[in-house]
């Protein structure tokens, strides 16, 4: 088995709602500094991986871009959730000899 299956098996035992491959090149929605080639130049592909965040009322920071601190607080069932995953797949890309950036 390849590692592409191996992956996707993983994804699909664990009923991860978003998951995507890509190459990383211009993702239209990622902030400015944040493009996957400015952040890792080498890297040459881009394994993208999540869930919904909770329905919460947020105020985000027009600067920073970031959440206030009361949405954060009730999303964390959802980061230790992609937090999981997120080692449940190192240990499949390490199993197959890929560097990984996290």
């Amino acid at each position: 088995m390849n590692v592409q299956n191996e992956i996707e098996n993983y994804v699909a035992e664990n009923k991860m709602p978003i998951y995507a491959i890509t190459d990383g090149e211009n993702l239209e929605h990622a902030l400015p500094g944040w493009q996957p080639k400015e952040l890792i130049p080498r890297a040459k592909s881009i394994l993208i991986f999540g869930r919904p965040f909770i329905e919460h009322q947020r105020i985000v920071d027009e600067k920073s871009h970031i959440a206030d601190e009361s949405w954060w607080t009730e999303n964390i069932p959802v980061f230790e959730q992609i937090a999981e995953w997120r080692g449940g797949i190192i240990n499949i890309l390490d199993n197959f000899g890929f560097g990984v950036a996290n």
